[in-house]
């Protein structure tokens, strides 16, 4: 939910000459819904970097994929892992679970994801998607990352993003990439970008722009990457912030 404070003060920014973009580790049908309240005038950032996506989320601009080799690989091995309750098969237009059992279609529910399928086994899968998502039992997220990792062998990236959710994403991709191109292309500086963010995927982020904001819930290596954090993201902090900070009261 994003909070009204947060869309008046993004407005008003618009209204002074910024610019809007999102980067997030959701996938396009988690984000859709909030386009028209954010409208981004920016390319949009999915998937922790994977996925780049015109601001109206409509045309795709730049994709990462994980091969499929590795995908089967890590599902075989991952299903003996007790650690782990499942894992989401995310590509641009296709969710799949590595399972159909109840107790993970109702975590997959309290996590707003809603699978097109369920795979059969991990060797029936043929596709080279743009994100794992591991879930984890409560408490064991950690033991989790390192056992996928240990799978990994360097291949790829398995990032912690929140406390029992673990993101797998190519090597060498993360939100910070995608968003250097875009603000290359579009000719502002690094210096003059201000990125808010809370979780694991955010580090690289936070550390490579000109204001990194860690929202007060910041994982710890989050908000050692940022510049300075702020109150937690279920505060109006990100409004605060925008209105005496980014802007003065007349503009920037």
């Amino acid at each position: 939910v994003i909070r009204p404070a947060t869309l008046r003060a993004v407005s008003r920014y618009r209204k002074c000459g910024g610019r809007v973009g999102i980067a997030t580790g959701r996938t396009l049908e988690q984000v859709v819904q909030y386009l028209p309240l954010i409208r981004p005038d920016l390319p949009i950032v999915l998937y922790n970097g994977g996925l780049t996506m015109s601001q109206d989320g409509k045309e795709i601009l730049a994709i990462h994929r994980l091969e499929n080799s590795l995908v089967t690989n890590l599902l075989s091995a991952a299903s003996g892992f007790d650690s782990i309750s499942g894992i989401v098969i995310h590509d641009v237009n296709e969710t799949l679970a590595d399972r159909g059992d109840n107790e993970f279609a109702q975590l997959l529910s309290s996590c707003h994801i809603e699978p097109t399928g369920v795979l059969a086994s991990p060797s029936s899968y043929s596709g080279s998607p743009v994100k794992l998502l591991v879930l984890a039992r409560e408490g064991q997220v950690e033991e989790a990352a390192t056992r996928l990792r240990e799978v990994l062998q360097g291949t790829a990236r398995a990032i912690v993003s929140s406390p029992i959710a673990i993101e797998v994403v190519p090597r060498g991709v993360s939100k910070a990439v995608p968003i250097a191109d875009i603000l290359d292309a579009e000719g502002i500086a690094h210096a003059d970008a201000v990125l808010f963010g809370d979780s694991g995927n955010d580090v690289e982020m936070l550390s490579t722009v000109g204001v990194g904001i860690a929202m007060g819930n910041c994982r710890k290596e989050t908000c050692e990457a940022a510049l300075a954090t702020i109150k937690s993201n279920d505060t109006d902090a990100i409004a605060l912030f925008i209105e005496t900070v980014v802007l003065t009261r007349d503009c920037p």
